[in-house]
């Protein structure tokens, strides 16, 4: 009887786990877009943005925990597709001044064109060239590059509309090093050793 509780307590806890992981999973699908489905003209398309995509595309090596939306305005053409993103979320980071948790930001709107070409060329940032035998393909990389190259080197607390502590403290302290001078005991034995 006892082992049965244990192994109950045990599945539970699997189970627990299990659900927690199938939360944060990332759902590739729903960043697939379907040429074969396609009319010819405008197609509008809304993907969810969030923790998992940075997750899974950055191989957890980066977490921002991630919150927003990407419109896709996508015009079909005979031989080319032009997508047009607009994305707007925010991610939550930590300003690089005062080290404060903010929700940063970022908005952008990207363009990218796919052409039907006989030979598959990725190396270009702007066009993309694919087989026609090709049905569909995956925007999952390309929101996530786009997330964190619009990222600037430096997030502080004025670009997600934030007062800075560290601008906050300074105003306080306009010379802590003067406070420190007079009150530390310790710049008197400095100053007379060097004064021998």
């Amino acid at each position: 009887m006892k082992i049965f509780k244990q192994f109950a307590h045990y599945s539970n806890q699997i189970l627990y786990f299990c659900g927690l992981l199938l939360e944060k999973v990332f759902k590739a699908k729903d960043y697939i877009i379907e040429f074969n489905k396609l009319i010819d003209g405008q197609n509008d398309f809304d993907f969810e943005l969030n923790t998992a995509l940075v997750e899974t595309l950055s191989g957890n090596t980066q977490s921002y925990p991630l919150t927003g939306n990407a419109h896709l305005v996508l015009q079909k053409g005979s031989n080319m597709y032009e997508l047009t993103f607009q994305l707007e979320c925010k991610l939550k980071t930590a300003c690089d001044r005062c080290l404060k948790e903010i929700d940063y930001p970022v908005s952008k709107e990207t363009v990218l064109i796919i052409k039907l070409s006989e030979f598959e060329r990725y190396d270009d940032d702007e066009i993309i060239y694919v087989s026609p035998q090709t049905i569909q393909f995956d925007v999952s990389q390309l929101l996530y590059d786009t997330i964190i190259l619009s990222l600037p080197i430096r997030k502080t607390c004025e670009e997600a509309g934030l007062i800075c502590q560290m601008d906050i403290n300074s105003n306080q302290n306009n010379n802590p090093n003067e406070a420190m001078e007079e009150n530390d005991p310790r710049w008197e034995k400095l100053k007379a050793f060097f004064k021998k």
